[in-house]
């Protein structure tokens, strides 16, 4: 009776271990049936901790990056970025200059709206950083697949407003990357 008792505590001991893990299941289309029905593959990923369970998918932030350090000392943090449909320039021929096309502020928010041309398959990685200028860089990491298109993409940084440390300059204008031709102007008070 010892021994069976002792082995149900082992193995409940063991399934409880088997849980710390974070387990996030993927399931995506793998293939097309004949019929052009999907079929789907699932995976599994296992993270060792929850501080490692850095997942992206699409178009997102990339969080915590150095870059992102020198905004969150400017009072800006950027938690969120919203794909909209192009509103000008050539959407489907990919033709055209990135531009910044409009910013918001309020007491809370700071919202940058772009104009992107990218390859029609591509979804971003987006972060910010702000130079020893006081330009505000919006960063884009172009991930995916490659088709034979290119595509005009609207973009819409969005930034929680903090204040700034005091003996920190605040952000004076905006550019996509390093691209000089999209510096705009900004106010943030």
């Amino acid at each position: 009776m010892k021994s069976i008792t002792l082995i149900v505590l082992l193995l409940s001991a063991y399934l409880g271990y088997c849980q710390r893990p974070d387990t996030v299941f993927v399931r995506y289309t793998a293939d097309y049936t004949p019929q052009d029905q999907p079929i789907y593959t699932v995976d599994t990923i296992i993270f060792a901790s929850p501080s490692s369970r850095q997942f992206l998918i699409g178009t997102a932030v990339l969080r915590n990056t150095n870059d992102m350090f020198t905004a969150y000392d400017r009072g800006l943090y950027l938690y969120k970025v919203e794909e909209t449909p192009c509103s000008g320039g050539d959407e489907y021929g990919g033709e055209g200059e990135d531009t910044i096309t409009d910013i918001r502020v309020t007491d809370s928010t700071l919202e940058v709206e772009i104009l992107f041309h990218s390859n029609c398959c591509m979804n971003f990685l987006c972060t910010a950083g702000v130079d020893s200028a006081n330009v505000l860089h919006l960063n884009i990491l172009e991930h995916g697949s490659l088709c034979a298109c290119g595509c005009c993409f609207g973009l819409t940084f969005v930034f929680s407003r903090d204040e700034p440390y005091e003996e920190v300059p605040p952000v004076e204008s905006v550019m996509i990357q390093n691209a000089l031709h999209t510096k705009k102007a900004i106010l943030l008070e």
